[in-house]
């Protein structure tokens, strides 16, 4: 067995230990267990977070979409815009030269907007000049090539 001088020895050594773990983990260091604990915990934590993607860019659940948005072309200014109502009222009342006259202001001012050469053509057309709406049909045509309604009616003349 073992003798009671060499128990308090023992127990002296231990507490020794005990006594310099807690003044190094005081100072920061920690004890040699408790660095491995916390080494293996951030890297678990790391594997984790890079699994879940963190702080990389959330993707949205809607697909994106491609080609130019609709609309964004042919945007017409206000006093553009104000001229076409004025034509589209003469050509609702009746007065298809007044409309015709503003329209062709309003193309000089505006020559790629296809609705323009459309409204010129039904103006003409309501005069009775088939052979001009028919051009202003055209000119629309080759301005908004997939307009299927406005194809139709240009092939539907040309018979």
């Amino acid at each position: 067995m073992s003798s009671p001088n060499n128990l308090s020895l023992d127990y002296e050594a231990l507490a020794e230990k005990k006594r310099k773990a807690l003044a190094d983990m005081h100072r920061g260091e920690g004890s040699s267990k408790k660095a491995r604990e916390e080494d293996i915990s951030e890297g678990i934590m790391d594997e984790i977070m890079q699994a879940m993607n963190y702080g990389g860019r959330r993707k949205s659940s809607k697909p994106k979409k491609r080609g130019r948005r609709m609309g964004s072309r042919n945007k017409l200014s206000p006093k553009i815009k104000s001229m076409v109502g004025d034509a589209t009222l003469h050509y609702g009342n009746g007065r298809f030269k007044e409309a015709i006259s503003v329209l062709n202001e309003v193309v000089k001012l505006a020559p790629n907007f296809p609705h323009l050469y459309l409204m010129l053509g039904l103006a003409h057309k309501a005069l009775g000049d088939n052979k001009r709406a028919f051009q202003f049909y055209m000119l629309a045509g080759l301005l908004k090539p997939k307009d299927p309604d406005l194809w139709k009616l240009l092939f539907t003349w040309s018979l």
